[in-house]
């Protein structure tokens, strides 16, 4: 599968619409994180259900992998429900890569960005701020709130 640029994880309007003004209307894959299959996000996909053929789904952990940007953004049933979110980003952690800029977009407690960070480390094996980038953009927010990667800024961060 080539690169794509980036891959949502978590089938939620607010994410899609998020991650679609971010880039800018460029294409990207969603992972259904319920069924933890992926497929194309189409511009219109909004205005329809997510009806997607059988054939065209491909299995998360690949466009996990190969994008630039994951975007984590599973659609939370109550709340901050804690054990719902790790038992998702372990599976998104490890399935990440040297060189990838791991965007959270679930508004969670203060000191949650911190352990959330020390799973990533621990299932993935990569240093945050140095072989992964780590970025906080919760849903409703104006702007990223705070990234952590060796001090660059790619274009979309403005």
């Amino acid at each position: 599968m080539k690169n794509t640029k980036a891959v949502l994880y978590g089938l939620s309007t607010e994410g899609m619409t998020l991650v679609n003004s971010i880039l800018r209307n460029e294409s990207f894959m969603i992972v259904d994180e319920n069924t933890r299959f992926a497929n194309p996000y189409e511009k219109n996909l909004l205005r329809q259900s997510y009806n997607s053929e059988i054939t065209d789904l491909i299995p998360g952990e690949m466009p996990i992998n190969s994008s630039n940007f994951v975007f984590f953004g599973p659609k939370l049933k109550i709340g901050s429900d804690w054990s719902f979110i790790t038992f998702h980003l372990k599976y998104v952690a490890g399935n990440l890569k040297k060189g990838q800029h791991f965007i959270n977009l679930l508004p969670v407690e203060i000191g949650k960005n911190e352990q959330i960070i020390e799973i990533i480390e621990a299932v993935s094996g990569l240093k945050v701020g140095k072989d992964l980038g780590y970025h906080y953009f919760p849903v409703g927010s104006a702007s990223i709130i705070a990234s952590f990667f060796d001090g660059k800024r790619e274009p979309w961060m403005s």
